[in-house]
């Protein structure tokens, strides 16, 4: 039995669910911004969005000219803004451009939020990057389409969440990308080789040896292939055929309500803490 049917096995009644938001780094820098969301998920609050909603908006890390763009938005991107440009040239490109310095401590207060509001749809949640979290989906048995637009209602305030499903973490990231609900081998299969979060090099190298695609990286004999190009690109491909760690779609060893939260940036205050257990315990009190 293929490793890939192996792991379709064992997680039939263990999905993952990958939850985007790509504009939540946007939303964390730029007050404005937030307040725009926000009265997308409210229309009583329209009136509360900033007058100059349509300034392009970036976010950058570094100084003087060694600063370069992390993220835009979409009207920064019709101007010319790209991730990785320095800030003069994105400057340049767009004159109207608010881009505000790299904050770590907004960004992580943000992703508390989120994973605050997304514990109170499911009892497991991972975040993964600044814009990425792995959660259990469905967890009341509801239809798996009812909880993913329960998640985008209540993640409305941080941008659009894109929410994706399948049996193991590689195949709901790409769904969640392409903008579809349930991620599947055939379509994964189709997608580019950075569904896989190969780093550009590797990207380069394996279109070089004509793979372009997953699937022609799954066609690789896996041991010529971590000799040839590493260990980096042989994980990919296993996390491509199913071998995938991620977390959460452990089963549980029982059945009794519980709350299980990861978290990936350091707390040195309680009350953030706190900040993730009020919901957690409301969830664990209706249970």
């Amino acid at each position: 039995m293929s490793s890939e049917r192996a792991r379709s096995d064992r997680t039939k009644s263990s999905p993952i669910a990958c939850v985007l938001l790509p504009s939540l780094p946007l939303v964390a820098h730029h007050p404005g911004a937030a307040a725009a969301r926000a009265a997308l998920a409210d229309p009583a609050l329209a009136g509360d969005a900033p007058a100059d909603d349509a300034a392009p908006r970036a976010v950058h890390a570094g100084r003087g000219t060694g600063a370069r763009v992390r993220w835009c938005d979409a009207r920064a991107a019709d101007a010319g803004v790209r991730p990785g440009q320095t800030l003069a040239a994105a400057r340049a490109r767009c004159a109207a451009l608010d881009s505000r310095l790299l904050d770590p401590a907004a960004l992580a207060r943000a992703r508390r939020e989120v994973i605050a509001a997304l514990l109170a749809l499911t009892p497991r949640v991972a975040p993964a990057g600044d814009a990425r979290f792995w959660a259990e989906p469905s967890p009341l048995g509801e239809p798996p389409e009812r909880w993913a637009r329960a998640v985008a209602d209540a993640l409305a305030p941080w941008g659009e969440a894109r929410v994706g499903l399948g049996p193991w973490a590689a195949l709901a990231f790409a769904a969640a990308r392409e903008g579809t609900l349930h991620g599947t081998p055939a379509a994964l299969d189709r997608a580019p080789l950075d569904a896989l979060e190969l780093d550009p090099e590797a990207i380069d190298t394996l279109r070089t040896l004509g793979v372009r695609d997953v699937g022609a990286l799954k066609r690789l004999d896996p041991v010529a292939l971590g000799v040839r190009l590493g260990p980096a690109v042989a994980a990919a491909r296993r996390r491509a055929t199913g071998e995938d760690p991620r977390i959460p779609w452990t089963p549980r060893a029982d059945d009794a309500p519980h709350v299980e939260l990861a978290l990936d940036d350091e707390l040195d205050q309680l009350e953030p803490l706190l900040f993730h257990l009020r919901p957690a315990l409301a969830r664990l009190l209706r249970a």
